[in-house]
């Protein structure tokens, strides 16, 4: 074959192939993901107490599983529950919350004003719910058995497939508690951390060897502790694997409507450290965002307390909460956050219904077959 034909035969086949496929540019990734407050779907234990026992969402939930079965029980229990807000987390990939109390049968105690306990088949709620990370960080996972609660409620949540932070038990607690859960999306990578700056009892802070929490030590130069020192170098770390990082903290005054000092320190100093977004829980009460702009674009979110999510044991009327819908973007390499925040009402006529709360609106959503929180047929 002479040169010509051999130039020829190559135009031919360039032409029969097509032009080469263009470099691919980076598309916008994005990843919604819905936060709640504190969530006990349990009671309060405290026969020692004015506030006694109370199981009144233990009983919505048992009544529920014994007349319709218990798949369809608690898919009716949580189809009833999140009626008003599922709107908002069907938009989200999957729903975070601070799981407050254990799950376990333990029935010793810690004396303190309000022991808490989650429902034996919380794993089975929270997954049919779409919760499928939660923070043990707090100051009530050792209410019941306390390392044997925590290590109840670790199991059940692997067994459910519901990931879980701030926590670990076995050889290696304390890297496991300080460490961080990856979440995998295509295109994106979220870290999750979670720690606890309220400790009852104090030696709940997880080590090796010692199931626990991720804690901060109740020291004035808590700066300078070994724990704090731990945590930052893992969020080092993360950031290597991970596009946005989330800590969970539960932090601040316990129904404080404003922060306090040492909340704000903190806060600051992980905004300092370039985390993405701080959710802040323990107060039961909506308190104040601070968010970061960068060339007009949101590259960090601190909400400094969420209120409640869905908190059984309180009979009244529960304080204004946040679901916070966080939406994560990643375009040709610039990292930036979008937000929409829903003021709920937790409790509204002691119903255990969260419904979207607006000052000027608070009428809007009558409990479906009326106040009795029930799930019914309609």
């Amino acid at each position: 074959m002479n040169t010509v034909s051999r130039f020829s035969l190559a135009v031919l086949l360039i032409i029969l192939a097509g032009p080469p496929p263009a470099a691919p540019a980076e598309d916008l990734v994005k990843l919604s993901v819905a936060f709640g407050g504190d969530a006990l779907f349990g009671g309060y234990y405290s026969p020692h107490t004015d506030f006694g026992i109370q199981e009144e969402l233990n009983r919505i939930i048992d009544r529920s599983i014994a007349e319709y079965g218990y798949h369809e029980g608690i898919t009716r229990f949580v189809d009833h529950t999140l009626f008003y807000i599922q709107p908002i987390l069907d938009r989200a990939e999957y729903t975070v919350v601070n799981l407050e109390g254990p799950i376990t049968g333990a029935t010793d105690y810690i004396v303190k004003y309000f022991p808490l306990k989650q429902h034996p088949r919380t794993p089975d709620i929270l997954r049919e719910a779409g919760i499928k990370l939660v923070s043990l960080a707090n100051n009530h996972t050792y209410d019941f058995g306390k390392e044997l609660g925590l290590e109840d409620t670790i199991r059940h949540l692997r067994k459910a497939g519901i990931s879980y932070t701030g926590a670990g038990m076995g050889d290696h607690s304390f890297d496991d508690a300080f460490g961080y859960t990856l979440k995998k999306s295509p295109g994106l990578t979220l870290a999750y951390f979670g720690v606890t700056d309220i400790l009852d009892p104090a030696e709940m802070i997880a080590r090796d060897g010692k199931t626990g929490v991720a804690g901060l030590p109740v020291l004035e130069q808590y700066r300078e502790s070994t724990h704090l020192h731990h945590l930052l170098e893992n969020i080092r770390q993360a950031r290597k694997e991970a596009d946005f990082i989330i800590v969970l903290l539960h932090a601040g005054p316990w129904k404080g409507i404003e922060p306090n000092d040492r909340q704000h320190e903190i806060i600051d100093l992980l905004l300092t450290e370039k985390i993405d977004v701080v959710i802040c829980s323990h107060s039961h009460v909506q308190q104040p965002v601070k968010k970061v702009l960068y060339d007009s674009r949101l590259v960090q979110i601190a909400y400094y307390g969420m209120g409640n999510f869905i908190f059984g044991g309180q009979r009244s009327d529960q304080m204004p909460g946040l679901i916070a819908l966080i939406t994560f973007h990643k375009e040709n390499g610039t990292k930036y956050l979008s937000v929409e925040d829903y003021p709920i009402l937790p409790n509204r006529n002691a119903t255990f219904q969260p419904i979207i709360f607006f000052p000027d609106e608070d009428e809007k959503n009558p409990a479906p077959g009326g106040n009795t929180g029930e799930p019914t047929d309609g």
